[in-house]
């Protein structure tokens, strides 16, 4: 009841080649189909464990604090400017350019 099973050779197929059965008789490198399905199933389940955890964005309230944090600072850099006497924007024909001055406040 010894019996010896010889187990025939693993063939993949690769992108862009066809099973014609031609003169390359060699093993092709490849993932099979059953190996990818696996990396998958198991990216998804990090996935799914993982996401969660990452933040899906910023608040309301903190978008808040940053808009009045961002107005207190222009507000600070306007009374800088006006103390010095600095002319921030100059009008010119149809758009506002600032001056070589105010850039260097």
């Amino acid at each position: 009841m010894d019996q010896k099973v010889e187990q025939a050779p693993r063939r993949t197929l690769q992108a862009g080649s066809a099973d014609d059965g031609s003169a390359d008789d060699g093993l092709a490198a490849g993932f099979t189909l059953l190996e990818v399905v696996c990396v998958l199933a198991i990216v998804a389940i990090l996935a799914a464990i993982l996401l969660p955890i990452v933040p899906r964005g910023t608040s309301r309230a903190r978008l808040e604090s940053y808009a009045i944090e961002t107005a207190a600072m222009l507000k600070v850099d306007r009374n800088i400017a006006m103390r010095k006497r600095v002319p921030a924007m100059r009008p010119t024909s149809h758009n506002y350019n600032c001056s070589a001055r105010a850039r260097s406040v």
